[in-house]
């Protein structure tokens, strides 16, 4: 079975779920240090298994973080896995996996 593919000309995605497109705010806090502040980050991509997210700094591959975005349509509060982690421009492109909360 091929992989999904979200647009027509690029590569497969090597996911379980099609990630959409999103332009939306979002906040992520680290799971293991639930008092300090978060990090206010962009949402680029969402599925129904993980998000791609740019912010202005690296998150460590499998680091456990929360994510926290609202919209008019959409309300996530979930906890990620991070999945990888890319210098990009001005900051990094973070890929994660929801998990289990």
């Amino acid at each position: 079975m091929p992989w999904p593919t979200s647009e027509p000309g690029r590569q497969p995605q090597r996911r379980h779920a099609t990630r959409e497109p999103l332009d939306a705010p979002a906040s992520v806090f680290a799971e293991m240090q639930p008092h300090t502040a978060a990090h206010q980050v962009r949402v680029f991509n969402i599925s129904t298994a993980g998000v791609g997210y740019h912010s202005s700094t690296a998150a460590a591959v499998g680091s456990i973080w929360r994510i926290q975005i609202a919209t008019d349509k959409l309300n996530v509060n979930s906890r990620l896995r991070v999945t990888r982690c890319h210098k990009q421009g001005d900051g990094y492109d973070v890929g994660g996996v929801f998990l289990e909360n």
